[in-house]
């Protein structure tokens, strides 16, 4: 009896996992910066978050959703000079509706893209 209740539980788990479609947003961008502007990478980073943060988009629907700024290329190097910047607003606060605009804050902070899945 306890076999059937645990093997139930198990299939009702497997199904809700297997008909709830999962969602990974990953918006970072890879960028160069000017290490005569922003002497230190946290420097850079503090300047990305403050123009997110401060960023006020035409579509008054879009409302910030958060700012991530890691130093270095996808290999860890060249910290001094690269970042992988995400600024994500969201539609109407909805964590379902995220909109990239990285493209505005890189402009602001003039950081320059590496990588084009935003450019």
């Amino acid at each position: 009896m306890r076999s059937s209740i645990a093997l139930l539980i198990a299939s009702a788990s497997a199904a809700v996992l297997i008909a709830t479609p999962a969602r990974a947003y990953d918006f970072r961008q890879l960028v160069k910066y000017s290490h005569q502007e922003y002497p230190t990478s946290s420097d850079f980073c503090d300047a990305w978050d403050t123009a997110c943060k401060e960023y006020v988009p035409k579509d008054q629907s879009l409302k910030y959703g958060y700012s991530v700024c890691e130093p270095g290329d996808y290999h860890g190097k060249h910290a001094k000079t690269e970042a992988k910047v995400a600024c994500v607003f969201l539609h109407n606060g909805d964590e379902h509706e995220p909109q990239s605009i990285n493209h505005h804050i890189a402009a602001k902070v003039h950081a320059t893209y590496l990588s084009d899945n935003d450019a």
